[in-house]
């Protein structure tokens, strides 16, 4: 039942669009927007290249090659059973920047393993950030397109994404013995909300709320779920570890937040291992509850803050009217 409810409550707010295809010939266009996209610990950040015959095919024509759609399906699959989600989103960005139309079956591979992810055991947070900056980026697409109902649709999902996993991020973290893991949330939720601030031009107020009940109840039905070893693992103490690796590599990558800069990160061996300490399962219920709340209010002060921001915006009444409207 748990299971259940948790797919059902928030597959709804996180539609992928069924003309997604229509919209990947304009990928070629978003190599400024790419820099975002990456987690601050990844190989590169995305880039469309315009001179590939993927940008430059129709929709009709990509549609031709499910069995390549399948083959990226599974190889994502292999991946992602070695359990890190940085290596899947490295694999998406390389594969995508090559072959933007491989955006599609990436989004669903990314919503199969997070909003439609039915087995707790194989709960990755980090998935729900994959999916949300996928979607984002579909929707730049469709935004240059001039398909406006399918852009707003994919900001809303990238948007409703980008909470879930705000949520799971913030209270995973209070599992970790190590606590300078739960510095690593703010590092990678902080400049997405940036980008999709627009998202609540598109919802009202009523179904703004609703939506943070939403993914508040559905983060509550995956209380049963695992620690999330990879987010324990970038804490100070698995840092260390992985310096101190002889196989890990230094690759500088753009900065995530500051579009233009370059930062160093660490890209571990493939056989590199881990394995970070917990508290125990009564000291994280119990700072979890407090956590929900204090997400769940910070999600409503975003909102007034976009509000008042959108306010002192608004182009002041002309001389000699009251600013009403007849």
């Amino acid at each position: 039942m748990m299971e259940t409810t948790r797919g059902s409550v928030i597959e709804n707010a996180m539609r992928r669009s069924v003309v997604i295809f229509s919209a990947l010939a304009c990928l070629a266009a978003l190599c400024a927007a790419a820099v975002y996209f990456a987690r601050p610990d990844l190989l590169a950040s995305l880039s469309a290249k315009g001179d590939t015959p993927a940008a430059q095919n129709s929709a009709a024509a990509a549609k031709t090659l499910p069995d390549e759609d399948k083959a990226f399906y599974a190889e994502l699959d292999a991946i992602a059973a070695k359990g890190r989600a940085a290596a899947v989103t490295a694999h998406i960005q390389k594969n995508t920047r090559e072959k933007p139309r491989l955006l599609a079956v990436s989004l669903d591979w990314a919503r199969d393993n997070s909003v439609g992810q039915q087995d707790l055991q194989k709960l990755n947070g980090y998935y729900y950030m994959l999916y949300s900056d996928l979607a984002f980026m579909a929707s730049q697409a469709f935004k240059i397109s001039g398909m406006d109902a399918e852009y707003k649709d994919m900001v809303r999902t990238s948007f409703a994404s980008l909470l879930a996993f705000d949520l799971l991020a913030a209270t995973d973290a209070l599992r970790c013995k190590d606590t300078s893991a739960r510095e690593v949330r703010g590092h990678l939720v902080k400049p997405r909300y940036a980008l999709l601030d627009d998202a609540f031009d598109y919802l009202a107020p009523e179904d703004t709320y609703r939506l943070f009940f939403t993914v508040s109840r559905a983060e509550n039905a995956m209380a049963g779920r695992p620690p999330n070893k990879e987010l324990c693992a970038d804490g100070a103490i698995g840092k260390m570890a992985l310096l101190n690796d002889p196989g890990t590599r230094r690759v500088d990558v753009d900065s995530p937040d500051m579009p233009g800069v370059k930062r160093t990160v660490l890209v571990p061996a493939s056989d590199f291992k881990f394995t970070p300490e917990y508290v125990t399962d009564t000291e994280w219920q119990e700072a979890r509850t407090r956590m929900r709340a204090a997400v769940h209010e910070s999600w409503i002060q975003r909102q007034m803050n976009h509000n008042v921001r959108k306010s002192q915006s608004a182009p002041a009444p002309a001389a000699g009217t009251n600013g009403t409207t007849p």
